[in-house]
């Protein structure tokens, strides 16, 4: 489901690139993302970059951030985290 998972259900406990399926088995992909173990001991973070640096979280140069991940499969995830941030 996500890197939280992943660190308590699967006992992955070093920072990697892992692929977490946010819909189990419904309609979307498994996806790369990088899951951060480390930073805090009661949380595994998801993180999905973009496919560019952001030097700004809402924009780039004014243009919008795109990420390599479809935002109907982005959405998936914010939908079941207790917390987001970008």
């Amino acid at each position: 489901k996500d890197c939280h998972e992943a660190k308590f259900k699967y006992n992955i406990k070093t920072n990697t690139p892992l692929y977490v399926d946010f819909d189990g088995v419904g309609v979307y992909p498994p996806v790369l993302v990088y899951c951060d173990m480390q930073s805090y001991t009661h949380v595994g973070i998801t993180n999905i970059p973009p496919n560019r640096p952001v030097i700004v979280p809402a924009s780039v140069n004014g243009k919008q951030i795109i990420y390599n991940i479809e935002l109907a499969i982005i959405q998936t995830l914010i939908d079941g985290s207790i917390f987001c941030s970008q």
